[in-house]
């Protein structure tokens, strides 16, 4: 994936260049407004998408959220404030996401997790390491509790895709929850 990136650095970097040539060519032509217009386009089509990776972070909306979540099983019945999100990498990306909720929301959350199929509640997390040896073609979701912290963790292998696992952790009497999401 990294050489993907690089050719996509690459093919940028040419059409940056190519725009202000574009522009003196059609403008010596006598169509300056094209050049202008041209100009334009090459600049976008390589600057919106890296205006879009330098804030991905701080364009993590709502709507966002709520998608990461469902994926877990979860709907939010009330209203939540997203406290801080950061997003790092592009071929290895690792986001983690901090969310206040409802006491309602949260209380909710934690059932759901314990009244699972598979809830374990461990002692040590190195016996986990056991079921979780990331060697899944589908999607595995795992539930458990250690030292007071509710834990729901999916793994998704695709073929031809990046697996990726998503770890949503709250912990008992707190208001906030942790999302974090791995694409390795």
């Amino acid at each position: 994936m990294g050489v993907g990136i690089i050719v996509l650095c690459l093919i940028g970097l040419i059409l940056l260049i190519l725009a202000p040539f574009a522009y003196y060519l059609l403008n010596k032509a006598g169509y300056k407004k094209s050049g202008i217009v041209v100009a334009a386009i090459l600049y976008m089509v390589v600057l919106l998408p890296s205006f879009s990776l330098l804030f991905e972070s701080q364009l993590y909306m709502k709507l966002d959220a709520k998608e990461d979540l469902a994926t877990l099983g979860f709907e939010l019945a009330d209203d939540f404030e997203i406290l801080e999100n950061d997003i790092v990498g592009v071929a290895d990306y690792h986001q983690t996401t901090r969310f206040l909720l409802s006491s309602e929301d949260i209380e909710r959350i934690i059932n759901d997790i314990q009244a699972s199929d598979n809830f374990k509640k461990v002692d040590e997390l190195r016996i986990l390491s056991d079921l979780m040896g990331r060697r899944f073609s589908e999607k595995i979701i795992w539930n458990y509790a250690f030292d007071g912290t509710f834990v729901r963790e999916s793994y998704k292998k695709e073929e031809g895709y990046a697996p990726v696992e998503v770890v949503l952790t709250v912990r008992l009497n707190s208001d906030t929850l942790e999302l974090r999401k791995i694409m390795d």
